[in-house]
């Protein structure tokens, strides 16, 4: 999704239709992923090579109001759980909501001028932005952006 990550989906769906259940379906099982999307509002995990017997438990656990997650993904929260690590949390502490974003735009492909146009910011802004990030992320490389947007599910690889 352009311009627009499932975790961020989620949370727009989440707030102006708050009734709404959402089941996340993914290709990311790595807890950062997950559990940024549970604190979006997604009630429910399951990964895209899942069994549909647990899209359908899946289904039938968040229509009755608790929520899912698939035994490979629940093995990796609980595994981040029990380390005391909060990768998720770590990620939203270190960026600002802006350096987020042009992250994730960054390694959609998209030009700083591209970028600045979408924001309506100065490409001269995203530069600096682009900067900071990478700084703060001891990124040195686009590569190393892209790769580091994949891992922290900002964007996913196309199936």
């Amino acid at each position: 999704m352009p311009n627009l990550n499932g975790i961020e989906a989620t949370g727009q769906i989440h707030k102006r239709f708050p009734d709404v259940k959402v089941i996340m379906l993914s290709m990311h099982s790595a807890s950062p992923y997950v559990i940024r999307a549970l604190r979006g509002g997604a009630q429910g995990y399951l990964l895209k090579d899942d069994d549909i017997e647990d899209v359908i438990r899946a289904i039938h656990t968040v229509r009755k109001g608790s929520r899912f997650l698939s035994s490979q993904v629940s093995d990796q929260v609980l595994a981040s759980f029990l380390s005391g690590v909060d990768p998720a949390q770590n990620l939203d502490r270190r960026l600002t909501e802006r350096e987020r974003e042009i992250l994730q735009m960054i390694a959609e492909g998209n030009t700083n001028v591209q970028i600045a146009e979408k924001l309506s910011i100065s490409p001269r802004t995203v530069e600096k932005h682009r900067a900071n990030l990478m700084s703060k992320l001891r990124l040195t490389s686009q590569a190393e952006v892209v790769r580091f947007a994949i891992q922290h599910g900002l964007v996913s690889l196309q199936d």
